[in-house]
């Protein structure tokens, strides 16, 4: 039985969707890709100056979302409330019968009939020399129940099953020529047809037969006896011949053989026996801290949730492994706990009278069961999981089990990440390409750029930026900027943006923001010179709580960021 609960959070999806707090900041980055930042003229008209408009508009985080639906596996959808959620979810694995009941070793019973004389004392005999040997037709059967052993060594107790794939091999082996036939039935084993499964050899003075095979899949079979025995399979023998040439002497034996041979179950009903798959420790590594500098991260109701479908008739248990963590480079593990009733939990199977029926259910990890905001809050570089699956975990054989040909389980992952959230000195990274020589063709002529700056910003975060400009794509290292860290395209390293207004974590007022940028001289000379632009957003939530005291923020579809920026060029123009 293969049964894999890895229990995976992917960072490996598109940079705005893979955890929620890449899709708080990469919001503003999805400005650029939604609206037309390349609105500078191509050409300079032939006066001083001029100004044009670069971007305006509104901007709401449902604008957002209608062009970025996400990937098959991770989404951003909206509550009843507009609440905003990422939501992960992904197929972990699922099984079916033949995952854990392994093929029934390949076994034969048998009988054998003799002959002898009425009054031979402790001689046991079938049929009579004497009639057999006179010419007198002689006729014997014998019926039993021989057992099944599916899995040996298992406890496994099968009142009937439906045949996947497999054969019947019979054979008789006779010491002496006779002219009749030689029977075997086997009443409850029954073809599609509903026939019941019936060979027969027909003898001519023979005493040797080849062997008959028979392909029994799809056919179904009773497996219990006249006391309710289960793996119990009912096999006929019969004899009806008579003597064709030589005569018979007493204790001369014909031997009827039945063997199993590769036989596997479809269906089966009964009790399968107690199981148990460890689930190995698995190393996630989620790269978070590649993206974020530092900072401080709560979130108000994070939920995991292992989702499972189940038409396996069998009760079912999932336990994680007290070993799972998560692992933050430099620093102290911490441990992941997962707590009772969760932690272990049985799942809802169906019973027998609800064959073909689906239960679903869900082991939810989240705030109540166990540390998650904790492990989160860590932005842990990887997670370590584990745990184990069990099938009939308490081994109570009253508890009738049932697998059909449709049955399976499905297990699936799902990570729901609600907008209530708190952020304290968070630091954002994102490099943005930038070569103004592609938008303004006669850049040389340009001798005074300014830049007016209006925002409204409706969302409840504090935002403050700063942009550091290359000729060669770098990481965020200041000493190969084009401009020094103290001398940017604007005093202060860059700009202030105040959160909305909030109450009770909700917005009731935005913030207003204005700023002219006049860039000239050096500073303009090295933005010609730029190729690429690293942004390092600075950001906070509206009053970010200290310690245990949280003042969580929702942020909810139609909040909105409004903006107009525009721009004044000036140019030495040569007249001809």
């Amino acid at each position: 039985m293969a049964f894999n609960l890895r229990i995976t959070l992917i960072y490996k999806q598109m940079k705005k969707y893979t955890f929620l707090i890449v899709i708080l900041l990469s919001l503003f980055s999805c400005v650029k890709e939604e609206i037309d930042v390349n609105k500078i003229s191509s050409t300079i008209e032939a006066s001083p100056s001029i100004a044009i408009p670069l971007v305006y508009g509104s901007i709401s985080l449902n604008d957002l979302l209608v062009k970025n639906k996400g990937t098959n596996d991770v989404s951003i959808f909206v509550d009843a409330d507009n609440l905003l959620h990422l939501k992960y979810s992904s197929v972990l694995d699922s099984f079916y019968l033949s995952d854990f009941i392994d093929a029934v070793p390949d076994q034969d019973t048998s009988v054998t009939f003799r002959s002898g004389t009425l009054g031979i004392p402790n001689v046991d005999y079938d049929f009579s020399t004497a009639e057999f040997n006179n010419n007198i037709t002689v006729q014997s059967t014998k019926s039993l129940y021989y057992t099944l052993k599916p899995n040996p060594g298992d406890e496994f107790f099968i009142d009937s099953a439906m045949v996947e794939s497999g054969m019947l091999k019979f054979e008789v082996n006779s010491e002496f020529k006779a002219t009749g036939t030689y029977s075997i039935e086997m009443p409850n084993v029954v073809s599609p047809f509903g026939v019941p499964l019936s060979v027969v050899f027909n003898s001519t003075d023979q005493s040797s037969f080849s062997p008959k095979i028979i392909d029994i899949s799809g056919y179904t079979i009773k497996l219990l006896d006249e006391n309710g025995v289960s793996n119990k399979i009912k096999v006929v023998y019969s004899l009806n011949v008579s003597r064709s040439s030589l005569p018979i002497t007493d204790g001369v034996k014909l031997q009827c053989v039945v063997t199993t041979q590769n036989l596997a179950f479809k269906e089966a009903y009964g009790y399968v026996g107690q199981y148990m798959v460890e689930v190995p420790l698995d190393t996630v590594k989620l790269e978070i801290n590649k993206q974020f500098a530092n900072g401080e991260i709560y979130l108000g109701g994070p939920q995991i949730a292992l989702e499972i479908e189940n038409s396996f008739g069998i009760p079912m248990r999932v336990s994680f492994d007290s070993r799972m963590k998560a692992i933050i480079y430099g620093e102290n593990d911490i441990p992941f706990v997962i707590n009772p009733p969760n932690n272990p939990r049985d799942i809802a199977y169906p019973l027998i009278s609800e064959i073909g029926v689906v239960k679903t259910d869900a082991l939810l990890i989240n705030n109540q069961t166990s540390n998650i905001t904790d492990i989160i809050a860590a932005r842990p570089d990887e997670l370590i999981f584990g745990g184990k699956f069990e099938i009939n975990p308490d081994r109570d054989f009253t508890k009738y089990n049932f697998v059909t040909s449709d049955s399976y389980i499905k297990a699936s992952l799902a990570l729901d990440l609600p907008f209530d959230i708190e952020l304290r000195e968070f630091v954002y990274l994102d490099t943005m390409n930038m070569d103004l020589s592609e938008t303004i063709s006669n850049l040389e002529n340009i001798t005074l750029l300014e830049l007016d700056m209006n925002l409204e910003n409706g969302l409840p975060l504090q935002l403050r930026a700063q942009v550091y400009f290359y000729e060669q794509k770098s990481d965020i290292d200041t000493s190969l900027a084009l401009m020094p860290t103290d001398s940017l395209i604007h005093d202060n390293n860059g700009f202030m943006i105040e959160s909305a207004t909030t109450q009770n974590g909700l917005v009731v007022s935005p913030a207003k923001f204005y700023q002219n940028i006049s860039i000239t001289g050096e500073r303009l000379q090295a933005l010609k010179n730029t190729k690429y632009a690293v942004i390092k957003i600075f950001i906070e939530t509206d009053q970010p709580g200290i310690g245990i005291n949280h003042n969580p923020i929702k942020i909810f579809s139609t909040d909105k960021f409004s903006f107009r920026i525009g721009a004044k060029a000036s140019a030495n123009l040569q007249m001809k």
